[in-house]
């Protein structure tokens, strides 16, 4: 993915659902296990409606940012919760982050880089935080209860999922893979707009499927 990409998403079904954008896949294996996706993006959107159009929009952008929480909600409660320092981050950047002699938080840049395209940070302080991977200024992963001396290291995929779910929000933790046909993986790679559509498929019982447009 070498550029901003566009996403729009469409309910054309005649019920109500929440269309829920999310990652959880990356390339060295950390996925629910010290990784674990945010519902990056959540879009309520009522059913069919002759002479309304009802959409939710998104950019998902290069440009991208870790962040840290000091006192995240309980991992067995949602929401996850708002960043509470964040920084501009390049592929192979290092990080480290502290608190200094005022208890002031700080993400430092480090002069070293890593040996593939992944995006560390270490935490320095003297107590857990969480560190997250942001893209549009919205968690994307967190890695959850970092103590001082160890690592996050991100390395996603340029995937996207795409899924119809009630009773979610913005920052909602997905504590396992997301699977069935209410998902719908989709690659970026080479592609500046994805339109996803929830349909009917036209069989008799109106089940529903993803419709993926992209250009």
């Amino acid at each position: 993915m070498a550029s901003d990409v566009s996403i729009i998403v469409y309910n054309r079904i005649r019920d109500f659902e929440n269309i829920v954008i999310f990652q959880q896949q990356d390339e060295l294996n950390q996925m629910f296990d010290k990784l674990f996706p945010v519902a990056w993006k959540v879009f309520p959107l009522k059913g069919v409606e002759e002479g309304v159009e009802r959409k939710g929009s998104a950019i998902y952008p290069v440009k991208q940012s870790i962040g840290v929480t000091r006192n995240p909600y309980s991992s067995d409660k949602l929401p996850y919760g708002k960043l509470d320092i964040t920084r501009s981050a390049d592929n192979k950047q290092q990080f480290k982050y502290y608190l200094d002699a005022n208890n002031a938080q700080n993400i430092d840049k480090l002069d070293k880089l890593n040996d593939d395209s992944s995006i560390s940070c270490e935490n320095n302080a003297n107590e857990l935080v969480s560190i997250a991977f942001a893209k549009d200024d919205s968690t994307l992963v967190v890695q959850k209860d970092v103590a001082k001396g160890d690592k996050a290291v991100f390395k996603l995929t340029p995937k996207l999922y795409f899924m119809y779910l009630n009773n979610i929000k913005e920052g909602d933790i997905f504590k396992s893979m997301q699977a069935g046909v209410h998902v719908k993986e989709v690659d970026l790679t080479g592609y500046s707009q994805i339109v996803a559509e929830l349909v009917y498929t036209g069989g008799a019982g109106q089940e529903k499927e993803w419709k993926i447009t992209s250009r």
